[in-house]
């Protein structure tokens, strides 16, 4: 990192942490690293006087809506200090992975977009904020019903470029779909197994 960063007026490292919940980088991610490893990593950038893009996951597999919403916010809540741009990457599902395994079964949905506005609207921030763009608006991506989505996923571009939180308030109040992304957000509202291991194999049984 110091060779590179004598060679460009300031150097941008970008790490895919995913995830501040340790439980959830193990289980969830199998990320191979903890929150702590992250930090340690980030304070050997600010070394160098170089920049920290964080990239997190909204819905890795195993959560449901509401707990992916919760998860993403409180991680940016942790690494906000730490990071001069949280990037939040919705999974959307790649071809021969697990979560594709869990999205033929019926047992995985790709976030709405109705969370990722949420989680884009209920974010405090002290540093940039952007969403990835990657498959939004797709059956294998972020997406609601269709009769919007090209809408939300334009007014979130223009938040991407302007960093302006009034211009979401853009967004459709509501929509036909709305009330079944509110169902399913009520549908769980623990995080998988903490307290009851039972929870995950019976929730997912026979896929991890």
């Amino acid at each position: 990192m110091k060779e590179f960063s004598e060679l460009t007026n300031q150097l941008e490292i970008a790490i895919g942490l995913e995830s501040a919940d340790d439980f959830v980088l193990k289980r969830c991610i199998n990320k191979g690293f903890t929150f702590e490893g992250y930090r340690r990593a980030v304070k050997r950038v600010k070394e160098i006087d170089g920049l920290v893009r964080t990239y997190l996951l909204l819905k890795p597999p195993f959560l449901t809506e509401k707990e992916a919403i919760q998860d993403t916010l409180k991680s940016i809540d942790k690494v906000t200090e730490l990071s001069d741009i949280v990037s939040i990457n919705p999974v959307n599902v790649q071809r021969g992975s697990l979560v594709e395994h869990l999205w033929y079964r019926n047992v995985y949905r790709p976030p709405w977009l109705w969370s990722l506005v949420q989680v884009l609207k209920g974010a405090r921030l002290e540093t940039n904020l952007v969403s990835s763009k990657a498959g939004l608006g797709s059956d294998r991506g972020p997406h609601n019903c269709g009769n919007h989505d090209d809408e939300i996923i334009e007014t979130i571009e223009r938040f991407n470029l302007t960093q302006d939180k009034s211009i979401l308030e853009d967004i459709p109040k509501e929509c036909s779909c709305k009330a079944k992304w509110e169902k399913e957000k009520e549908l769980g509202n623990y995080l998988f197994f903490r307290g009851d291991p039972g929870i995950l194999s019976n929730r997912y049984a026979g896929y991890i």
